[in-house]
């Protein structure tokens, strides 16, 4: 603890001040971390208090309810896309692979008829 009694004289040493500093350089980092804390909150102090908490969460339930309706067909929706791009896929690798067997027919007809 700091010895406020002999840092109110005037008669401290460079030296003993240093040494108060040193000694007590965890309590005076503390106290530098906590008017931190103040200064980056101070302006919490002038908000005015919350009232009629339940009146509020009464008010938000309808909120709450359209959020998780609109998550639930956003899954749906998701669910919908992943199942048509699948379809999708398989459908252009059907076509990929008549248009190689295609081809394939096509050379044996050239082939043929040289």
């Amino acid at each position: 603890m700091l010895d406020i009694e002999k840092l109110k004289s005037d008669n401290i040493s460079e030296k003993e001040m240093y040494l108060l500093i040193i000694s007590n350089l965890e309590e005076l980092k503390k106290f530098g971390k906590n008017l931190a804390f103040i200064k980056d909150n101070q302006n919490y102090l002038s908000l005015n208090p919350i009232t009629d908490i339940q009146d509020k969460i009464y008010k938000l339930k309808p909120i709450e309810l359209s959020t998780m309706d609109l998550e639930t067909r956003v899954l749906q929706i998701s669910n919908n896309v992943d199942v048509l791009l699948t379809s999708y896929n398989d459908t252009i690798n059907i076509i990929n692979e008549k248009f190689s067997l295609y081809n394939k027919l096509l050379k044996s007809y050239e082939e043929t008829n040289k």
